[in-house]
């Protein structure tokens, strides 16, 4: 009954294995006692069946009742109190425990090192668990590294086309997409896409989510037509598979909301944050970082709607959950302290929202990188905070920079995608371009210095000007 069970939870029919791992650990009980070893299998079973379904709190209470006939059984250093533990580290990090995550999966992984050989799959598995941790702790380096040892693994003993392949793949194409390498992210997510359409089928929870986060990659490169049908098809699978108040419905209705706000569509846009917001609340509470988000982006809707009291009250409640679950110099604190700093810019108070901009730059340029595309995102906010207050020469400083950026990911931004999509990434590129030249003039003009050699002389005009000649002649 244990085995169906497993079945099914692989099939995603969580209803099932639930009614087959509770009669399963009713039999075990009754034969064999409450503290026999195949009770804990059981138990650890009914754990990963709740946390698929969200059902956090039980499944951490059956996760923590195997651990401890585990630990009895076979001794704190064993390899199945090591499973108990990366079971514990898959429903913290559900849940968005971040601390006790890395904690339970540190743990799991050290006990497994020295229980698995190097070509054991399931020290793979332990390997992916920490690496997703770490990504969400912003340790990349150590995320890259746990991710491909586990794809060494997975690759070596089940083969490049396997599931576990696959599985690692997906590992390494969602770090890529955290790190905004969107290529490398579209690259690995379409292998992953490619391996479980044929093994699982096209109507698979992992299908599901393969397509979200492809979606994503779409939707920044401003293909929204593309991110759209992505989207909804994931959405699709999602609510068919889990229901349509699983959290993971809610990941991708937040991003169809994010997808009408970018084509002013504010209400259809806000129906969908609110219910992003219902489930997630419902889900995590009231407290948790995965509720932050859809507060964040109602507080754009209130913004952009011009209620700046409501957007403010979003933002700030979104902050004090971001910085006491993140700490105060993680990217996601940044995202929020940027977007109050654009709150205030809007609203005219500059001496407000300038530290703000400041700030979140800093925590992005040390925790992402000087030549990340946030970056030129917080240096175009903060120009335009400059530009709004008549200071020319902050703004161009920061434009050239934006520029630099922008030009450093052109190579990579027109590796892949259709000719009109790179053609649209030049827009923001020549928009950038046309602001310094503006700047430029106006500096210049005020020193009465020359600004006709540096415009001549800079190479950036000509990489403007060419996508804006070809799109003419293709229109």
């Amino acid at each position: 009954m244990n085995a169906v069970g497993l079945t099914c939870t692989a099939r995603n029919d969580y209803v099932k294995a639930e009614t087959l791992f509770q009669r399963a650990l009713a039999i075990t009980a009754k034969a064999l006692g409450d503290e026999d070893p195949f009770a804990a299998e059981v138990l650890d079973n009914l754990a990963r069946n709740d946390n698929a379904t969200a059902r956090y709190a039980d499944a951490e209470r059956l996760a923590k009742q195997a651990l401890g006939i585990r630990e009895r059984t076979f001794g704190s250093e064993s390899f199945p109190v090591a499973a108990s533990l990366g079971t514990l580290g898959e429903i913290y990090l559900a849940k968005g425990d971040q601390a006790e995550a890395q904690r339970a999966s540190d743990r799991a992984l050290e006990i497994a090192a020295k229980s698995y050989g190097p070509d054991d799959l399931p020290f793979a598995a332990f390997l992916s668990r920490s690496g997703r941790v770490q990504a969400e702790q912003s340790n990349y380096s150590r995320a890259e590294e746990l991710h491909s040892q586990a794809l060494a693994i997975t690759q070596r003993v089940a083969g490049k086309d396997s599931l576990p392949a696959a599985d690692s793949l997906q590992g390494l194409a969602s770090l890529s997409l955290v790190k905004g390498d969107n290529v490398r992210s579209e690259e690995l997510h379409q292998r992953v896409l490619e391996i479980k359409e044929r093994i699982l089928g096209r109507d698979h929870l992992d299908v599901g989510l393969i397509l979200h986060n492809l979606g994503t990659l779409h939707y920044r490169r401003q293909d929204y037509a593309a991110a759209e049908t992505l989207y909804t098809r994931s959405l699709a699978i999602k609510e068919k598979t889990l229901g349509p108040t699983h959290p993971y419905v809610a990941y991708t209705l937040n991003n169809l909301g994010l997808l009408y706000w970018r084509q002013g569509d504010y209400p259809k846009a806000q129906d969908f944050f609110r219910r992003t917001l219902e489930l997630s609340e419902k889900a995590y509470g009231p407290d948790s970082p995965r509720v932050a988000s859809a507060l964040g982006n109602l507080g754009i809707i209130a913004k952009e709607t011009g209620d700046y009291d409501r957007a403010e009250a979003y933002y700030r409640r979104t902050l004090a959950i971001r910085e006491k679950a993140y700490g105060p110099r993680h990217p996601q604190v940044a995202v929020t302290v940027e977007s109050l700093g654009i709150l205030y810019r809007d609203k005219g108070d500059y001496a407000g929202g300038e530290p703000l901009f400041l700030r979140s730059l800093k925590i992005t340029e040390e925790s992402l990188g000087d030549d990340h595309p946030d970056v030129a995102r917080n240096l175009s906010n903060l120009a335009q905070l400059y530009s709004a207050r008549g200071d020319a020469a902050s703004a161009l400083r920061c434009l050239k920079r934006v520029s630099a950026i922008q030009e450093k990911n052109l190579p990579l931004n027109l590796a892949v995608g259709s000719e009109r999509q790179k053609l649209a990434y030049f827009d923001p590129l020549a928009r950038t371009l046309e602001k310094i030249i503006s700047f430029q003039v106006r500096f210049c003009n005020a020193r009465g210095a020359s600004w006709t050699r540096w415009r001549t002389a800079s190479p950036r005009c000509a990489i403007a000007r060419a996508p804006r000649t070809r799109r003419r002649s293709t229109s």
